[in-house]
């Protein structure tokens, strides 16, 4: 399971943010090969992200990827033969915002708010969501989601959720990209650098662990399963992604 919440906000702008934990049945936890991330949105192009939740997240990233070049409203009614799996489908123009749910379809566009995956987290993901940061501290809506799910990727609040939190804002002038986040891991050295897509590869993203030289790079064409990158330093990994797999990455902007 996971979990995916969207906005919209600030009348034209949407911001997504999901957990990277992969689980099996039985609540197994199984790392991704070469990495224990996986990113449960994708840039499918600069005005379309979907974000996935339940069965088979590596296999549900190829076939939103297989769909890239087609309308939004087929993507929709591809999606929605789904029966295993959710989305939630954030599109900048038109400015829709729908979620796909076991092949149930409900535009939230009005609403302006949508989820998938674990109930109970988004129970304890929204109790915070609607209460931290507002009125007199009032804070930015991708600030509000990333401390409310931060929550629970740090601090093993729930199973079916945790890992890192992965966010994406976008809007019609800036388009969709992948926002900065520094996970609190409580008792640990980590040390891992998070790089984003930029350029012509802004689906791209990156773990690099500075303490093992190593990281695993998903690429913007195929974002399921990444490559293996060694590296000794941060900049090094980027020139390699770029080097050797095309890819423009850069260090996660903050908004």
């Amino acid at each position: 399971m996971t979990l995916i919440v969207a906005n919209i906000y600030d009348d034209d702008r949407i911001a997504m943010a999901s957990d990277t934990l992969v689980t099996w049945d039985a609540g197994e936890r199984l790392p991704t090969p070469g990495t224990e991330e996986l990113g449960k949105i994708v840039i499918v192009r600069p005005l379309l992200a979907i974000g996935i939740s339940g069965y088979d997240p590596h296999g549900r990233i190829r076939d939103v990827i297989a769909m890239r070049e087609e309308p939004l409203d087929e993507i929709i009614a591809m999606l929605q033969q789904d029966s295993r799996a959710g989305f939630v489908v954030g599109s900048l123009d038109p400015l829709r915002l729908v979620v796909i749910d076991s092949g149930t379809v409900s535009d939230r566009t009005e609403i302006g708010q949508a989820w998938s995956g674990d109930k109970s987290s988004y129970s304890a993901y929204q109790e915070k969501f609607q209460t931290e940061w507002v009125g007199k501290k009032q804070q930015p809506v991708p600030f509000r989601q990333m401390t409310a799910l931060q929550w629970q990727t740090s601090f093993n609040v729930n199973a079916n959720v945790g890992g890192r939190t992965l966010r994406v804002a976008g809007g019609p002038l800036d388009t969709f990209h992948f926002l900065a986040d520094q996970t609190v891991s409580l008792g640990s050295d980590d040390r891992t650098v998070f790089l984003v897509g930029t350029g012509s590869t802004p689906g791209a993203y990156a773990f690099f662990d500075q303490n093992r030289g190593v990281g695993g790079l998903f690429c913007h064409e195929m974002p399921d399963v990444p490559v293996s990158v060694e590296a000794s330093t941060p900049s090094e990994f980027q020139q390699r992604a770029q080097r050797d797999y095309s890819q423009e990455i850069a260090y996660a902007r903050a908004w």
